[in-house]
């Protein structure tokens, strides 16, 4: 078997810790080889060896055989650096580019390492980086789609280094920055940091790419304990769930609540449509407004539609979708064209007559 399709068939071991929410994104074929990159880290920093740096390369050959990865696909470089750091290069189909900086490696024992690698080795077996990084990608769903990426990828390093203590270590001293001198591991204490969050004060976190570290440590280990059950994919299901709240309460709450009434008012106006083409906003209408938009919107729509001037009320229906169709694409630009549908097929549904 060459080296491709051993990769092939890491990436389907690996897509059954995909996490729900880490969908797809709008992806690019990435070239066919690495040598600039690879050149230029070869010359500005240090390939992880056997010659050079034993216990790191033992390591890099521990991960890949966990993952069944192949390990001359995998290169691994350290740069000087006091940021807590590391990155996967995924420029390519055929080999796997890592950086991490000398102040991470400096904090982590080698299963706190190995779980760092598989990290960033499962953005490359995910094709996570492999994506179209355009001024419709840096929408809030990208930022979306990118915390949810770290969630799989969590789980890929918990399977590289085979502790779930040791991948709560490793997230722990990056959140902190603190070696075993000064951090006791105490995950429960940890954790309990969450309870201490005010969600209503937080700020928008809309534009950050990874969740926090405390989110990330919870899921972890909710995924860990619900893994082992016989009935794994109800497990991980259930346990994804789970994690959605998380990330709902804690990160994405008000930009999901913004995607949801702008789908729901879409709904609303694409409703108002149909009935504009009917000519008649029937008892029925009404009754099926009233039922699943509330008896204010209901009111609303009657006053419109009661108009003499049928010119401006073909004109607010027709604008109130278009603007808010052009919002929501602003909002979900992957998969706006399939929500959309939705709607419409929902709309279609609704008895108006």
């Amino acid at each position: 078997m060459n080296s491709l399709s051993t990769i092939e068939v890491a990436k389907d071991a690996a897509a059954k810790y995909r996490f729900t929410e880490d969908r797809p994104n709008v992806a690019v074929s990435p070239p066919k080889h690495t040598s600039p990159l690879s050149s230029l880290l070869l010359q500005n920093t240090i390939e992880i060896s056997q010659a050079l740096t034993p216990a790191l390369a033992n390591s890099l050959a521990v991960v890949c055989e966990r993952l069944n990865f192949p390990r001359l696909a995998l290169k691994a470089f350290t740069y000087s650096s006091s940021e807590i750091q590391a990155q996967c290069f995924n420029f390519s189909s055929e080999t796997c580019l890592v950086g991490i900086s000398s102040a991470l490696i400096d904090l982590l024992e080698a299963a706190e390492f190995e779980f760092v690698v598989g990290h960033e080795l499962g953005h490359f077996l995910f094709g996570h980086s492999a994506i179209d990084v355009s001024s419709q990608t840096l929408s809030p769903q990208y930022f979306l789609l990118r915390r949810a990426q770290e969630i799989s990828v969590d789980r890929v390093g918990l399977k590289a280094c085979g502790s779930l203590d040791a991948s709560i270590r490793a997230l722990m001293k990056s959140a902190s920055g603190l070696s075993e001198r000064h951090l006791r591991f105490d995950v429960s204490s940890y954790l309990d940091q969450l309870r201490k969050i005010d969600t209503a004060a937080q700020e928008d976190q809309s534009n950050l790419t990874h969740p926090s570290l405390l989110i990330r440590s919870r899921a972890l280990l909710w995924f860990s304990l619900d893994s082992t059950n016989t009935s794994h994919e109800q497990s991980v299901e259930k346990i994804d769930s789970r994690i959605s709240k998380d990330l709902h309460r804690y990160v994405d709450g008000r930009f999901r609540k913004k995607i949801e009434d702008t789908k729901g008012e879409l709904l609303l106006w694409t409703l108002a449509q149909r009935i504009l083409e009917n000519r008649a906003l029937t008892q029925v209408a009404q009754q099926n407004i009233t039922a699943i938009f509330g008896s204010d919107v209901a009111n609303k729509i009657r006053e419109v539609f009661q108009s003499t001037d049928k010119e401006f009320v073909g004109e607010l229906v027709f604008s109130r979708k278009r603007d808010l169709r052009d919002e929501l694409e602003q909002l979900i630009p992957h998969n706006f064209v399939d929500e959309v549908s939705k709607i419409q097929t929902k709309a279609e549904d609704i008895e108006i007559s």
